[in-house]
């Protein structure tokens, strides 16, 4: 995905491709889907955490990052805030495209890559855990079944751009 400082100047408009109504950050793109201003705000500094070069993102390095002494706000708003999940997902992943987009070449390979993966759960309280066949490790055992939908542009990367259960 985008490096931070393409992340921080507003990617599209590195290479000054700008279009007049091409917003400069991913959250410009979403931020009518937040119905408070303070999720808004806080999901602004989250998607610079995530976006960020930190080796680690857990709730704690999030929070660091940010500024915050605790990861609470970011989770409040993972968890409770009332905001538009699935349009603001479409957002950002919109934004990331467009940043790949404009640093690749033009005419260069475009491509959706699939890719179907497994985690082993041990426990039976983790959401959607259930005896199936995993791939990874062959066999019937509890775990989850991921397939993730990539977009990638040669030379220039790739973004996550869907995944599903």
């Amino acid at each position: 995905m985008c490096d931070e400082n393409k992340i921080q100047s507003g990617c599209p408009h590195r290479r000054g491709h700008a279009r007049a109504t091409e917003p400069r950050r991913p959250l410009d793109r979403a931020g009518h889907r937040f119905s408070k201003i303070e999720p808004r705000l806080q999901a602004a500094k989250y998607v610079r955490a995530v976006m960020s070069v930190s080796p680690r993102r857990n709730g704690w390095t999030i929070a660091e990052w940010i500024g915050d002494r605790r990861p609470d706000a970011t989770q409040r708003l993972l968890n409770r805030a009332s905001w538009d999940t699935r349009g603001t997902m479409s957002a950002i992943r919109r934004f990331a495209v467009a940043c790949l987009d404009v640093a690749a070449r033009p005419g260069s390979l475009t491509v959706g890559a699939l890719d179907e993966s497994c985690q082993e759960k041990k426990a039976t309280a983790t959401a959607s855990v259930k005896r199936q066949h995993m791939g990874c490790p062959g066999g019937i055992d509890n775990g989850i079944n991921l397939v993730h939908l990539a977009y990638v542009r040669a030379g220039a990367g790739r973004t996550l751009i869907g995944s599903r259960q």
